[in-house]
């Protein structure tokens, strides 16, 4: 009922107005949106460097236990090179990781206790 009361061109401009008004809160909620999925992926491409990163931690202490196994097997020196370099790149590895997700500190902790478990074994 109040719109019939508007002049014809107020009433213009609300007509002319109204999708740009739309417009631009629909562009405001797409820069929003692109914003987050800019974000979320930058998360991903985190994740994705902290699970290589671990693979090579698990590579290389599969490298100390066959290294190990064909020592108490063969019983020579050289069957221990494997472990050798691969207890070597297991500490570099996991120091690596850590500079990596040094933002959690849960899991520096836990990398320090794969370290730990490491030596012990």
């Amino acid at each position: 009922m109040w719109f019939k009361n508007l002049s014809l061109r107020a009433k213009v401009l609300i007509g002319g107005l109204s999708p740009l008004v739309l417009l631009l809160i629909l562009g405001i909620m797409s820069i929003s949106s692109i914003q987050s999925i800019v974000n979320t992926n930058k998360w991903v491409v985190h994740t994705h460097k902290v699970i290589e990163q671990v693979m090579g931690i698990i590579g290389s202490a599969v490298d100390m236990e066959t290294g190990m196994r064909g020592y108490l097997l063969a019983g020579k020196d050289s069957f221990l090179d494997p472990y050798k370099n691969g207890e070597k790149a297991s500490y570099e590895r996991i120091a690596l990781l850590k500079d990596t997700v040094s933002d959690n500190p849960k899991q520096v902790d836990r990398l320090s206790e794969v370290g730990k478990i490491l030596k012990e074994w």
